[in-house]
């Protein structure tokens, strides 16, 4: 009598691991994602109304639908809120619907694409997952992203029109990489890295060089100049110059290695390790390396491989000539999003179950220590700390004690832009940060964080309003200027 086939190592985990494979499929993976954005979304707007300053900052520059805003950011994201309050109130809940909306699309793209580079389960799993593994994704994007927010989804999607041009080749993904460009663009400048380090990697590899001269590319070109002409027209209307934008928002100057400074080559190495840290520690810990098997094309491999190679070269011969003062880890999502991919195309397992598990059950772990996390972000209050989370300042509720009405026909100023944020969300009128004319009739507000005894606190009707949480406390004053 034959004895039966023995079922390889895969197959048994396909059996045991239902709930995996539900996840891997669309409908699974959107219905973890919706449960898990809606827990964040739930615990944001029931602990804290009040705003950061990435918030403060869209809730301000939206009131105008310009060009440029000032802040070497592109316009996009400032004009889908300009367009939303414009239906809506504006509020801490519909802001932070926006942004997870937009994480929502940038994860559920993720899968695809985890779908598209490995055949293995594990593997699908594992890059489906991982930028939980990735600090800048699972917390930072929660704590109070703008821009990046949109950046991200940007990133995926150009990443997933890639491979499908390489796969098929269509018209049709070659417009998507345009939209995809265009959205990039227009949501933050270091998109343009991206782009450079995607063209040097493509120009290698036949697969992909093939795709990249192809005529259809044209259509790609178009569609992103299209969808990315007001961010380059933005740049036209900065009131520094390019480079001194840049040197405000990095902090460089001329130096470097040749000059013996190696402070930009410590900073790389530094924002480096902070990105990635989570990442290689879970995956050495799970799994072993080989060169030559992989459930990742070669040709693919060898693309992300030399991805990574281009970016980490161009920060090197930057630190050959410049000093880079302040280079920090959310600047680096164009550069490193693609690690965990590269990380996974070399990855390879025993028949090992206790590694198999662990792999399945981090990213479950990270979801709930990070849940607690934003639980005590918005929550716990020490008065002492050197930095007060604003999550945790009583600003709304301050501002909900002021009678708007009585303020009808006067201008609504306040030099505190945080402030006059939060100004706008309580009053649901315009509010201005430039001193109006002398002629004007307008309200001046200032506010006053309090900490450690708040007790003697007295605040007369009609001038100021005050409102505390534990030990801190936030003074409002105003005075009507005729």
């Amino acid at each position: 009598m034959s004895q039966p086939l023995e079922s390889s190592p895969y197959e048994d985990k396909l059996t045991a691991n239902r709930f995996i494979l539900f996840l891997l499929k669309p409908n699974g993976w959107a219905l973890f994602l919706l449960i898990y954005f809606s827990i964040h979304f739930i615990l944001r707007v029931m602990l804290s109304t009040s705003l950061q300053i990435d918030g403060a900052e869209q809730i301000l520059d939206s009131q105008e639908l310009l060009v440029n805003y000032g802040n070497f950011q592109p316009p996009l994201l400032t004009w889908i809120y300009h367009f939303l309050w414009r239906l809506v109130d504006p509020s801490v809940w519909s802001y932070v619907l926006i942004r997870y909306l937009i994480l929502f699309a940038a994860f559920l793209v993720w899968h695809r694409v985890s779908l598209l580079l490995f055949t293995n389960v594990y593997h699908q799993f594992l890059a489906a997952t991982s930028w939980l593994l990735l600090f800048d994704f699972s917390w930072k994007l929660h704590q109070g992203s703008s821009h990046t927010t949109l950046l991200m989804l940007a990133l995926i999607m150009s990443l997933h029109a890639i491979l499908l041009i390489r796969k098929k080749g269509n018209l049709r993904w070659y417009l998507y990489l345009g939209f995809a460009m265009g959205v990039g663009i227009s949501s933050k400048y270091s998109y343009a890295g991206f782009v450079l380090c995607a063209l040097i990697a493509s120009l290698f590899i036949a697969d992909f060089r093939v795709r990249l001269i192809d005529k259809k590319i044209i259509s790609s070109f178009l569609v992103a100049l299209l969808f990315g002409l007001p961010a380059m027209v933005s740049l036209g209307f900065q009131a520094l110059s390019l480079e001194a934008s840049l040197k405000g928002e990095v902090g460089y100057q001329l130096g470097g290695i040749l000059n013996a400074d190696f402070s930009g080559l410590l900073s790389f190495m530094l924002v480096f390790v902070e990105f990635t840290t989570p990442l290689w520690i879970i995956y050495l810990f799970i799994g072993k390396y080989s060169i030559r098997k992989t459930s990742m094309e070669i040709a693919v491999r060898q693309w992300f491989v030399l991805f990574v190679l281009s970016f980490a070269l161009l920060f090197v011969l930057a630190s050959f000539f410049l000093t880079i003062e302040g280079l920090k880890a959310r600047w680096m999502p164009p550069f490193m999003f693609l690690l965990p991919f590269v990380f996974i195309g070399f990855m390879q397992f025993e028949n090992v179950g206790w590694r198999r598990k662990t792999g399945y059950i981090t990213p479950f772990i990270l979801i709930i220590l990070f849940l607690i996390g934003r639980y005590i972000q918005m929550t716990y209050v020490d008065s002492e700390a050197r930095k007060l989370s604003r999550l945790v300042w009583p600003v709304s509720e301050a501002i909900n004690q002021i009678h708007f009405d009585s303020f009808n026909g006067a201008t609504i100023f306040s030099e505190d832009e945080y402030l006059a944020a939060n100004l706008r969300i309580g009053s649901h009128k315009k509010i201005v940060t430039r001193r109006p004319s002398s002629h004007e009739s307008y309200v001046e507000f200032y506010g006053e964080l309090i900490r450690n005894d708040t007790s003697d606190i007295k605040c007369p009707a009609g001038s100021c309003v005050f409102a505390e949480n534990g030990d801190v406390g936030y003074l409002i004053n105003w005075n009507r200027r005729n």
